[in-house]
């Protein structure tokens, strides 16, 4: 090589040493030592072994066994070097043999890949004695530092990737300088990509890099839309986070470059899931400024083989299945206060499942500011400002036929999920804590309850304990009357009434007694022609451990009997509408009528302790109309269609023969078994019944065809006053791909007229945009203004929620990130989602999904 060769290799590498902020070096003996260096980078592996194809210039490997590049003392050989390159050169320096490799150098060994545009390469002990070919395979084995420049990639199997401008190593001790640094690995558990930059890093042990003046993304694109600056990142491996340790300092996150906030340290084992959930901040008129955040890990266990060890991954690394996470609510609300709580999620398949979930809050009181705080405080003074909840509920499944749940659910008071979680308070069953036993044997179910209470200011009835056995309708005379079938339940409990404690005393002599109530039902079906009949008989017998008229013991005899007639007619009609996707029309018309009567009851519902619907059986009589319709077409392309229902209608009516005694009051019976589910509602000034032959009429149709369109129809009609009593429509309309506009209207008679407009829009495949905008007819305002944007970053959820409430007085904005690798849960509907109604509303944002 001539001198101005060597004084060009000499200049490179002073100029990466000097960049890395170490002094110019004139060879390897000035390499950095370790004290000195610091640096970063994670990694798995390349996806394949690396197989070079032969081309000029290319060293072959030898026969005879070589030990890897650098190896470490006392490691055990490793597969031989292979490198490809379009020129080379090597000369003596000292004590050293110098090797130059350039053109597009490739050198693979033992699991490592080095790529580059330059490297050099110099040879420590055992090749100094005698000159070697510019090929010597020899050399390359024995290189013990590198300087490599012009797209550096490096790779090491289970380690991931590191990419820089120019890089210089020291083989022998596992240190290294990385200019304009960037390394990319994977999370194990998930195989997320992680890409960390940096301007530079230092290679400080073989498992132990540092950066300073970092950024950090999941965001694959050469300019990420989002990332976390920081100060300074270590990274590192041990056995405690085999699958590497991220420590991050002074963490600025940015999206397009646009910093959101500042933490000070932070620490995330690459082995483990990522735990943030959601976050979300921003201010709301009730709450004042407020930030919501959700954490998570999993719960996972380690498989086996068959052999009964470990099951491990192409890595080494346990395979392990998850079966569960806890999660920790983190929020704070300036007018609040800071509020806390812990999940527990896990289900075993055909073992058991279950779920844990607690929330506290110190209350610092209520805003009365805001009306719809100053009107609850008035109504319902705060008694405490411990305010909470803890919901328990574990279901065993003991066999295939058998299963124990038990339940408990805590609630400080009874507008604690008003305040903070409305929607659980609309939507969910109420507080109720129990432990059930259920089977099946034979044709027989059975149960085994016991239920109590635990809120203070909760009415509710308790079981302690109730034992229930049903058996499934059979042959009662298979040999004479195979079609001659017997039911039967039966139940036998003490029950008392939990009462609320502002609420005043029980009603009876005691409030709690034990009862027995049974029934008894034979029905036989029959066919007459296209009519289908089925007559029933039954009888219900009880008994009452005391009245309210009397402290000794009550029987009671319900006998009821009945039947039900139907028919069933359809017709097909030859029918083609392209523009709609419909071929061909089946029309299915059913009809029914039912009579039932309660025809005898020895002790009036008027004269039992009223506990549940075993009281409330009673003398009554109805007939019941009931008319449905479908219309079915075929859908698909030719040879692969399948049949749909297009259009229902349906309509249903109740009659009362003994009008003057079955309408004149509240009727629970009317609404329970045999009984068909339609009640009559009260007169308007919500006390009192007229006299009325008829039930309101309800009426239903809905299109559901497969275009463009569809819509619902909800009509009760009140058959007294000849007026719609209750009105529901819904219409969707997809109007272009990626644009969804729906309506609805809902009106009770003098009581409201609501007209609702929703708006879905997507614009570009990762931007998505909901309206909706609520008006009350009857009163002329407003009911509700809400907005939401996600913007889809690739691997998170960005999303803007803001939200006006007239009714809670509340005006709310939001913006919060879901991380998709996270878990975390995306509160924006998908325009998949056909519901009309979606939850963006006061509750909805991060707070809803708790």
């Amino acid at each position: 090589m001539t001198k101005r060769s060597r004084a060009w290799v000499r200049a490179a590498v002073g100029l990466a040493l000097a960049g890395a902020g170490r002094p110019a070096a004139a060879g390897p003996a000035e390499a950095p030592a370790a004290s000195e260096v610091e640096s970063p980078a994670p990694a798995p592996p390349p996806n394949e072994p690396v197989g070079l194809s032969p081309r000029p210039g290319r060293i072959l490997p030898k026969t005879a066994p070589a030990p890897p590049l650098a190896p470490p003392a006392g490691s055990p050989p490793a597969s031989p070097v292979t490198a490809e390159f379009e020129y080379a050169e090597q000369w003596r320096e000292g004590p050293f043999r110098v090797i130059l490799l350039y053109g597009g150098v490739t050198i693979a060994t033992n699991g490592h890949l080095l790529q580059a545009d330059h490297v050099v390469g110099w040879a420590g002990a055992g090749a100094e004695a005698g000159d070697a070919p510019a090929a010597d395979l020899d050399v390359v084995r024995r290189i013990d530092q590198i300087y490599a420049e012009g797209n550096v990639r490096l790779q090491r199997e289970g380690r991931g990737t590191l990419m820089a401008d120019r890089v210089f190593l020291d083989l022998r001790r596992n240190e290294g300088i990385f200019v304009e640094f960037r390394a990319r690995t994977r999370e194990p558990r998930t195989n997320q990509a992680i890409v960390i930059r940096a301007a530079e890093a230092r290679q400080v042990s073989e498992d132990f890099f540092v950066a300073e003046h970092a950024s950090i993304t999941t965001c694959t694109y050469g300019t990420p839309h989002y990332d976390i600056v920081v100060r300074r990142l270590e990274f590192s491996r041990h056995p405690d986070a085999p699958g590497g340790l991220l420590a991050m300092q002074d963490l600025v996150p940015r999206i397009n470059g646009v910093p959101l906030g500042y933490w000070p340290f932070f620490t995330y084992d690459l082995g483990e899931a990522f735990p943030l959930r959601r976050i979300a901040g921003g201010n709301t008129s009730r709450f004042g400024p407020t930030v919501l955040t959700r954490w998570g890990l999993p719960i996972q266990t380690e498989e086996t083989g068959p052999d009964g060890q470990p099951r491990r991954d192409r890595h080494g690394r346990p395979v392990r299945t998850k079966w569960g996470e806890v999660l920790l609510d983190l929020d704070f609300r300036n007018e609040r206060g800071w509020g806390t709580g812990i999940d527990l999620r896990y289900d075993v398949a055909d073992s058991y499942q279950g779920f844990l979930d607690t929330y506290y809050l110190k209350d610092r009181g209520r805003n009365l500011d805001n009306d719809f705080d100053a009107d609850l405080e008035a109504a319902s003074p705060l008694r405490h400002d411990n305010r909470g909840r803890a919901h328990v509920f574990h279901r065993h499944r003991l066999d295939a036929n058998w299963r124990l749940d038990v339940e408990g659910n805590y609630i400080s008071d009874r507008d604690f999920l008003l305040e903070f979680f409305p929607r659980e308070e609309r939507e969910e069953k109420a507080p109720e804590s129990y432990l059930s036993l259920r089977g099946l044997y034979d044709n027989w179910g059975v149960s085994l309850l016991e239920r109590n209470t635990l809120n203070d200011w909760q009415e509710q009835v308790e079981y302690t304990p109730q034992a229930a056995a049903a058996g499934i309708a059979q042959a009662l005379w298979p040999s004479v009357l195979p079609d001659l079938y017997y039911f039967v339940t039966a139940q036998a409990d003490e029950v008392r009434w939990h009462r609320d404690f502002e609420a005043p005393p029980p009603p009876g002599p005691d409030d709690r007694i034990w009862r027995f109530d049974s029934t008894h039902e034979i029905w036989h079906p029959l066919r007459l022609g296209p009519l289908h009949l089925a007559p029933f008989v039954g009888a219900r017998w009880s008994v009452f451990q005391e009245t309210l008229a009397d402290a000794g013991t009550q029987d009671r005899f319900v006998g009821y009997a009945g039947g039900r007639a139907e028919m069933q007619a359809q017709g097909i009609y030859r029918f083609d509408w392209d523009l709609a996707g419909m071929h061909d029309l089946r029309h299915v018309l059913s009809g029914e009528v039912r009579y039932t009567q309660n025809y005898a009851c020895t002790v009036p519902s008027d004269e039992l302790i009223p506990y549940d619907t075993v009281e409330t059986a009673d003398r009554f009589e109805e007939i019941t109309f009931r008319l449905n319709q479908h219309f079915q077409t075929r859908v698909g392309p030719e040879g692969h269609r399948e049949i749909v229902d297009f259009l229902q209608v349906y309509a249903a009516l109740e009659m009362y023969p003994d009008r003057e005694r079955d309408t004149t009051d509240a009727r629970p019976q009317n609404s329970l078994s045999p009984f068909h589910w339609i009640t009559l509602p009260p007169d308007p000034d919500g006390s009192t019944y007229s006299e009325r032959r008829f039930s309101n009429l309800f009426l239903m149709a809905e299109l559901t065809p497969r275009s463009r369109l569809s819509f619902r129809v909800d009509e009760e009609y009140s058959t007294r006053d000849r007026r719609p009593e209750v009105t529901g429509f819904t219409a969707q309309a997809n109007l272009l791909d990626g644009m969804r506009v729906s309506a609805g209207y809902y009106m009770a008679h003098n009581v409201t007229e609501t007209l609702r407009v929703t708006a879905y829009l997507q614009p570009t495949p990762r931007l998505n945009l909901y309206a909706q905008y609520a008006f009350d007819l009857y009163v002329r305002e407003v009911t509700g203004r809400r907005f939401a944007a996600q913007w889809d970053l690739h691997d998170a959820y960005l999303e803007v929620w803001a939200n006006f409430d007239p009714y809670r007085d509340e005006k709310q904005f939001l913006v919060g990130v879901s991380p998709k690798f996270g878990r975390g849960r995306s509160l924006f509907p998908h325009e998949k989602q056909t519901k009309t109604e979606l939850p963006l509303t006061t509750e909805a944002g991060p707070d809803a999904g708790r």
